[in-house]
């Protein structure tokens, strides 16, 4: 607290010191005029001191994505307020994770492979400031992979129902995959071919 009597009109201060970080304060301030109103105002401000922990920008993919491929790299920018270097982990729930100690303000990332079609995964990011605020951030994302959907048949040639058809010819339809995958097929005709 600081105060002081017979003072004259002027901008009156407290030196404020070892605050928290991330931390609301309160201040109140009182004056009285004793020789002249003999009145007092009191009113009461606030503010907020800077934060010390870590801070996690926007993940990619985003949190919720969903039709993620199989393999791709999950990156999410770190940075601390202070510039002061910093410890982080990401871990994903498929056992796969990447960390790294004294690490600058930029994008970390985790390369994920042989994951599961049709699948939710989580991601926990940790941050840590040790040689600053000491101070730590924790997150958790999800993402959900792509359906693997069976192969698509095209309109056929000749088309279904068609009549009046050659005694011999070449009965052919396109086939594709929509993830681009490989797969097998058979063609079998009631007659035997």
């Amino acid at each position: 607290n600081n105060s002081g009597s017979g003072a004259s009109n002027g901008t009156k201060s407290l030196i404020l010191f070892g605050l928290a970080y991330s931390t609301t304060y309160i201040v109140w301030v009182n004056a009285t005029d004793p020789t002249g109103s003999n009145q007092w105002i009191q009113r009461w401000f606030t503010f907020n001191t800077e934060q010390g922990n870590p801070v996690f920008g926007t993940s990619s993919p985003v949190n919720g994505s969903t039709g993620n491929p199989l393999g791709f790299t999950w990156s999410i920018p770190i940075s601390d307020p202070q510039g002061d270097l910093f410890s982080w982990t990401i871990n994903c729930s498929n056992g796969q994770k990447n960390s790294s100690s004294s690490a600058t303000n930029g994008t970390k990332s985790l390369s994920l492979t042989n994951l599961a079609y049709s699948t939710t995964y989580k991601v926990w990011v940790n941050a840590t400031d040790p040689a600053g605020s000491n101070l730590y951030t924790r997150r958790w994302y999800i993402f959900t992979t792509k359906t693997n959907l069976p192969p698509v048949f095209v309109i056929p040639s000749p088309v279904n129902g068609s009549t009046g058809n050659p005694l011999g010819f070449t009965w052919s339809i396109p086939i594709s995959d929509p993830q681009g995958d490989l797969f097998s097929w058979t063609i079998n005709c009631s007659n035997g071919q």
